[in-house]
C-alpha cells in the first residue's frame, strides 16, 4: 500500500485527466477536480469499494463515465493488486 500512496501523493491532476482522455474517460472541469480530490483523499477506500464513497462518485460524475471509470478501476484492481 506505501507504494500506492507515493503514487497518489505525487499524481497531477494533468496526468489524471491525460490517463483518463487515454482510456476513453472525458470529465469535465468540474468532474476532473471533484474526482481528482475524491482520490487523492479517499485512495484507500475506494480500493476497499467502499460503497459510500463509490456512490457518492457515481453521483458526482456523468454515468456513462462512471461506468467506463468502474470497469477501468476493476480491470486495474485485478490486475495490479
Amino acid at each position: 500500500m506505501n507504494l500506492i500512496k507515493i503514487y497518489i501523493n505525487n499524481l497531477t491532476k494533468e496526468e489524471s485527466d491525460r490517463f483518463l482522455k487515454n482510456n476513453d474517460i472525458f470529465l469535465s472541469n468540474d468532474e476532473l477536480e471533484y474526482l481528482y480530490n475524491k482520490v487523492r483523499n479517499n485512495y484507500e477506500d475506494i480500493i476497499k469499494e467502499d460503497k459510500n464513497i463509490l456512490e457518492d462518485i457515481e453521483n458526482n460524475i456523468d454515468k456513462d463515465n462512471y461506468n467506463k471509470l468502474y470497469i477501468l478501476f476493476k480491470e486495474y484492481k485485478k490486475k495490479y493488486l
